[in-house]
């Protein structure tokens, strides 16, 4: 028995995504670059995550992001304007959440742990992220977790005043057309860190 629905919204800067889900037990999942480790790990290391590849599985869809290539000369930093600038909040539609909410606590699980081992395992995140991008292991030592690379949420959570403020800018700016709520993301059970 199939059913359609979406489960990934990428909030990523200024890039609002969606996915959608093929069957039950299949959650299509969009990615980008910066800040996915999580996602990685799950994409790399599916052994590591209970669940992931027996009972539900996950169909990986990659989004443009950045050109991750370096070599240009740094004019200004989005970080002047709001520091935590990249932020990636996994959202999907509220029917398919109350239809399936245990395949989408299976998912935010997953979420939850990848970005524990990402935290906890720099060594073998380096070689992770270095499977997915395929940028050198050497020149993502150089920044990759450390103090002069983006921040990382503690379990994968969505940090909803960073977003709030983001969204606001968004809006001052002219980027958007109306002020958003990040709150309106928020599940009331099903939000990460999900253990």
């Amino acid at each position: 028995m199939s059913k359609r629905s979406v489960l990934a919204l990428a909030v990523a800067g200024a890039a609002l995504l969606s996915s959608a889900a093929q069957a039950q037990d299949t959650i299509r999942v969009g990615w980008t670059i910066p800040a996915e480790e999580s996602k990685y790990w799950m994409m790399r290391r599916p052994d590591q995550f209970e669940g992931l590849g027996k009972t539900y599985k996950i169909e990986w869809t990659q989004f443009q992001g950045t050109a991750a290539k370096g070599g240009l000369r740094k004019l200004f930093s989005l970080a002047d304007q709001q520091a935590n600038i990249v932020h990636i909040l996994e959202v999907c539609r509220k029917e398919f959440v109350d239809k399936n909410p245990e395949l989408v606590k299976s998912y935010v699980r997953g979420l939850t742990a990848g970005m524990k081992q990402a935290i906890a395992n720099r060594a073998e995140t380096l070689k992770v992220v270095n499977e997915v991008i395929k940028a050198p292991v050497e020149v993502l030592d150089t920044y990759l977790l450390k103090p002069n690379d983006f921040a990382r949420e503690p379990g994968a959570a969505p940090n909803f005043a960073g977003i709030q403020t983001m969204f606001d800018i968004y809006a001052e700016t002219g980027m958007i057309k109306q002020k958003l709520d990040a709150a309106q993301f928020r599940h009331a059970s099903i939000v990460a860190p999900l253990e």
